[in-house]
C-alpha cells in the first residue's frame, strides 16, 4: 500500500495534476482521491485501472514498483501512454495534421481524444502499417528543410526503439522540435542536434518527453535550392576551375 501511495503522488506531480484534476478524471469526488495519497482509503480495482489508462503504466508497475526511481526504465521498456487516434468511417486510421498555431494546445492535450479528432485529417498515399501524425516545422534548424514544410511521423512507442542518427519530431513539456537524435551512453538524454550546423545540439531529458514520432517523409511548398547550398556549389565551381587552371599552368 505505501508504494501505491508514493506512485500515486510522484505520478501526479510528474503530469502536473492537482488533485482535483485526478479525481475529475476518475468521476469520483476530490476527498476519495485525497484519502488515497493519505492512506486512509484504498481505491477499487476499477478505479486502480482507470489510473492505470491515464498514466500509462501498468497494475504491477502502479502498486508494486518504485516508478520515480525507475522513470527511465519505465520510459524505456514501456509504451508512453496510450494513444489517441481517428479513423474513418472504414475504421481505416487517419493522418491528424497539427499546425503551428496548434503546437502549445497540443503539448497539453495530446492525449485528449476529443483535441485529436477536431485537428485537420491528411491522406498519405501508400503509407506503410503503423500510426502517423503530420507537424508543421518552422525555422531554419532543420534546412535543408524548408521552414513552413510538414513531417510526417511514425509514432514510437518505446525509447529503446529509437536509432540514433535518425530524425524525429519529439513532443516535450517545453513544446514541439524537430531534431536528429544521439544517445548519450549511461546517462538518461537525447543529444538533439540540428541539421543546420549554426544550432547548438542541446539534451532531452527522458523525463521530459511526451511523444515521439519518427520522420517518415515531408510535404515541401518550395522547390527553390537553400542559399547556403548554392553558395556551397559555387564556391566548389571556383575552386575545380582554380585547379583546372592550376594543371593547365603546369603542363605549360
Amino acid at each position: 500500500m505505501s508504494q501505491l501511495i508514493s506512485n500515486l503522488k510522484y505520478l501526479r506531480g510528474d503530469q502536473g495534476f492537482t488533485q482535483q484534476q485526478m479525481a475529475d478524471k476518475l468521476g469520483i469526488p476530490r476527498p476519495t482521491y485525497s484519502g488515497w495519497e493519505r492512506g486512509s482509503a484504498e481505491p477499487s480495482l476499477a478505479n486502480l485501472k482507470k489510473v492505470c489508462d491515464i498514466y500509462g503504466v501498468s497494475l504491477d508497475n502502479l502498486v508494486f514498483d518504485d516508478l520515480q526511481s525507475g522513470k527511465k526504465e519505465r520510459l524505456v521498456g514501456d509504451n508512453f501512454r496510450v494513444l489517441a487516434v481517428s479513423v474513418d468511417a472504414s475504421d481505416r486510421q487517419l493522418v491528424e495534421f497539427v499546425p503551428e498555431r496548434a503546437e502549445a494546445g497540443y503539448v497539453e492535450s495530446f492525449s485528449n481524444p476529443e483535441f485529436i479528432q477536431e485537428l485537420q485529417k491528411i491522406q498519405i498515399p501508400g503509407i506503410p502499417e503503423g500510426t502517423y501524425r503530420a507537424f508543421e516545422i518552422n525555422g531554419e534548424s532543420m534546412l535543408p528543410i524548408e521552414s513552413g514544410s510538414i513531417v510526417v511521423g511514425r509514432y514510437i512507442e518505446r525509447l529503446q526503439d529509437i536509432k540514433p542518427g535518425n530524425t524525429y519530431v519529439i513532443i516535450t513539456v517545453d513544446g514541439i522540435v524537430y531534431k536528429r537524435l544521439r544517445n548519450s551512453v549511461g546517462e538518461n538524454y537525447f543529444i538533439a542536434v540540428s541539421d543546420n550546423s549554426t544550432f547548438a545540439p542541446f539534451e532531452i531529458q527522458f523525463q521530459d518527453i511526451k511523444e515521439i514520432w519518427q520522420y517518415y517523409c515531408h510535404i515541401a511548398f518550395n522547390d527553390s535550392i537553400h542559399n547556403t547550398a548554392v553558395d556551397l556549389q559555387m564556391q566548389l565551381n571556383q575552386l575545380q576551375e582554380q585547379v583546372q587552371h592550376i594543371h593547365a599552368l603546369l603542363r605549360n
